[in-house]
């Protein structure tokens, strides 16, 4: 069974990840597809020194709504400020960004 993120939550996510992904410089993202889908964009295999991973918890609601929890993004040349926009994902646990 795949959850995706009621249409007007699923704007305002992928809305501010645009937003966090461009003051950051992070390409790669695929906007089209879900953001709590596991698509290849949004969750790449990590190693101890790379990561490319926005992570979702589906639990809320029933499992029905899905909300962005943590962002790892490590080994991706980023520079800039920590983007305000975080706080658009008001259940976010976790961020972690490294050269």
């Amino acid at each position: 069974m795949e959850l995706h993120l009621p249409k007007m939550k699923f704007f305002v996510t992928v809305e501010a990840l645009k937003r966090i992904g461009k003051t950051l410089g992070k390409n790669g993202w695929n906007f089209g597809s879900d953001p709590c889908s596991q698509h290849d964009s949004w969750v790449d295999q990590s190693t101890r020194y790379y990561a490319n991973n926005v992570t979702c918890d589906c639990s809320f609601n029933s499992s029905t709504i899905c909300h962005v929890v943590r962002i790892v993004l490590k080994a991706q040349n980023l520079s800039g400020t920590l983007p305000p926009n975080l706080n658009s994902l008001p259940f976010l646990q976790e961020i972690y960004f490294s050269q």
